[in-house]
């Protein structure tokens, strides 16, 4: 694991939160449920394809302010 500059990650949520249920910190990587999620609203085609993507991008002493 890197340490100082090099150490410092960070988080996004790439794709497929496209209702915004969720929150991703973008320091930490903590994950959370942002909206009640109801599997009744859901159509049985969503229901299939919940998958979120998410990136963690090192960054360089030159990237961080």
């Amino acid at each position: 694991m890197d340490e100082g500059l090099n150490g410092h990650v960070e988080y996004h949520l790439v794709s497929g939160d496209d209702h915004a249920h969720f929150t991703l910190d973008s320091e930490l990587g903590t994950l959370r449920v942002a909206s009640a999620l109801d599997r009744e609203q859901v159509t049985m085609d969503d229901a299939f394809d919940c998958f979120l993507f998410c990136s963690a991008v090192e960054q360089t002493p030159a990237d961080v302010s």
